[in-house]
């Protein structure tokens, strides 16, 4: 896997601004507004800090998804080599496979790739 390009984690809401993202350095990586300048529409006080919480888990969220991602493949590998051929694991390898995509394609959507 290539060197991540985004800034490093962790991120850390700002105490004096809960809804601004900022790095381990207290440099902002983000803000989540309520509204936009020339904006039909606006966002909850509750939806931003939200918004502010995703954000600040990111980092966490793909370092544990990486490790998480390789240990179901190493599963569903060992199930589609051992399992009895009779068909009563095919539901559990059909849903590992699904879990490995999805997780596959947010990793990927992290990474920018495929853009």
């Amino acid at each position: 896997m290539s060197k991540q390009a985004w800034t490093p984690g962790p991120w850390r809401r700002a105490k004096k601004y809960p809804r601004q993202i900022c790095d381990r350095r207290g440099f902002k990586i983000a803000k989540c507004l309520m509204k936009t300048k020339g904006a039909n529409f606006e966002i909850s006080e509750e939806e931003a800090l939200a918004n502010a919480h995703l954000i600040e888990a990111a980092p966490d969220l793909y370092e544990a998804l990486v490790p998480a991602l390789s240990e179901i493949q190493e599963t569903l590998d060992y199930l589609i080599e051992h399992a009895p051929k009779s068909g009563s694991w095919d539901g559990d390898i059909r849903k590992l496979k699904r879990l490995i995509k999805t997780a596959s394609a947010a990793l990927a959507k992290a990474r920018g790739e495929g853009q």
